[in-house]
């Protein structure tokens, strides 16, 4: 719902924000920004929905969740399923992979 509110003002230029930690669902809100900026230490989280749901609906959000990664990014849907695999689940990076891979823009001055 935030993403969906912000998409409706698109009139507005978002700069988001880390300075600590952006995981999960965070991840994809800070995504969201039109600018996104970091501070040098923040720890990033993403991971594949992880519920109660059967396989098959996680399945089908994992697939739209890193399809708005990838569209956010310059990383494929692929890239983003394999870097999960081979973190074990839960693939956590810093600043220096988040701005290489364009999770982030910069640094916070």
């Amino acid at each position: 719902r935030i993403i969906a509110w912000m998409e409706a003002y698109d009139n507005i230029e978002y700069e988001t924000r880390t300075y600590s930690l952006a995981g999960s669902a965070g991840l994809i809100v800070f995504l969201a920004g039109d600018i996104r900026l970091i501070s040098h230490y923040p720890t990033f989280m993403w991971h594949n929905v992880q519920s109660y749901l059967s396989e098959e609906v996680k399945k089908f959000y994992d697939e739209r969740n890193n399809t708005y990664f990838a569209s956010r990014t310059g990383l494929t849907v692929e890239q983003i399923q394999e870097k999960i695999e081979s973190a074990g689940g839960d693939w956590y990076f810093g600043a220096k992979e988040a701005i290489a891979l364009g999770i982030a823009h910069g640094y916070i001055e």
